[in-house]
């Protein structure tokens, strides 16, 4: 029986903070990294990747593909983010959805509804 994770609040996070990343990374059946919060309110643009409008926390905890969806933990062991990603161009670098996020969206995905957000749609070169 699998018990729940709590759910704690990334708006407690703080560069330096221990990131505890856990998934199954490349078919790797329960695996857990560790790192710190790297930074906070990271833009998908500066990823790489520009197709999610949110902010991410950056993380230097080994995020690598099949870690996606997995939590990312705090110190207390509490679920502060997903993850998300890892960066498209470097080594060592992973995002994750702040749980604040998460927790506005989960009333509408619950009930199968879509999640609003704002989008301009404008790009500037």
């Amino acid at each position: 029986r699998l018990s729940p994770i709590p759910l704690g609040s990334s708006e407690t996070l703080r560069t330096g903070d221990w990131a505890i990343c856990m998934g199954n990374p490349l078919g790797l059946n329960n695996s857990c990294t560790l790192g710190i919060v790297s930074s906070l309110e990271r833009s998908s643009g500066e990823t790489g990747w520009d197709w999610m409008r949110h902010p991410l926390i950056q993380t230097d905890a080994a995020v690598n593909q099949g870690n996606s969806g997995g939590p990312l933990l705090n110190e207390l062991g509490e679920v502060v983010g997903m993850i998300s990603m890892r960066a498209l161009f470097g080594e060592g670098i992973g995002f994750a959805i702040p749980i604040d996020s998460i927790k506005s969206a989960l009333e509408s995905i619950l009930r199968k509804q879509p999640v609003p957000h704002a989008y301009m749609g404008a790009k500037l070169s």
